[in-house]
């Protein structure tokens, strides 16, 4: 007989961690949300308040998460996008804040939420893989942006990691050429995507 997983993909285990990791408001403060959203963007506006899991979650966490230690703070790794719009900028560098030590890398102009191996940035994958293969970090990193589905540029937009682009203490990777980006495999880009989403329907 096969032994068993001492663990199992569920949902629950999800919103567990999900839940307990950020402030909760109540089921009613979720539906006036999505009140205000849903007519305003009707694509995902109705869906963000009336599909949150947290609404009635009641239990408090169990445990306090534990600070990073120093000694392996050399080992952290945290890629982060100026205009992510999911994990804001200044969320990510707040956690860093609080671990000294750790190696950032910001990807300047980028409104993605994925980064690694997702939206095809040869700069940001290749630092990762840089530093997944050989341990090789630098505490302040910057690599630039892919242009946006159906556009072939990049348009610059003033924000917060422009000051780490005029001071000379960043590594700034200039890997992206516009040729480079021209040359992306889009089918296997959506591929990931694909596998990506499957992976994620299975958690949720």
């Amino acid at each position: 007989m096969a032994e068993e997983p001492d663990y199992a993909p569920a949902p629950l285990t999800r919103f567990a961690v999900a839940c307990n990791d950020q402030p909760t408001k109540s089921v009613q403060w979720y539906k006036a949300l999505s009140d205000r959203q849903g007519p305003k963007y009707p694509y995902f506006g109705w869906q963000y308040g009336l599909s949150e899991v947290c609404g009635p979650w009641t239990d408090e966490p169990l445990q306090e998460l534990p600070n990073l230690p120093a000694s392996v703070r050399k080992n952290v790794l945290l890629v982060q996008s100026e205009f992510d719009p999911q994990t804001s900028y200044e969320q990510a560098m707040a956690a860093a804040d609080k671990a000294k030590g750790i190696n950032v890398l910001r990807v300047d102009d980028s409104p993605f939420h994925g980064q690694y191996a997702s939206v095809g940035n040869p700069c940001v994958d290749g630092v990762v893989n840089t530093y997944l293969i050989h341990g090789s970090t630098t505490p302040n990193s910057i690599c630039p942006s892919l242009p946006l589905l159906g556009e072939t540029k990049v348009f610059p937009v003033r924000g917060p990691v422009d000051k780490y682009l005029e001071s000379n203490s960043s590594l700034v990777h200039r890997l992206l050429a516009p040729k480079t980006a021209k040359s992306v495999d889009h089918g296997l880009r959506r591929l990931l995507g694909e596998r990506l989403s499957d992976v994620n329907d299975l958690l949720r």
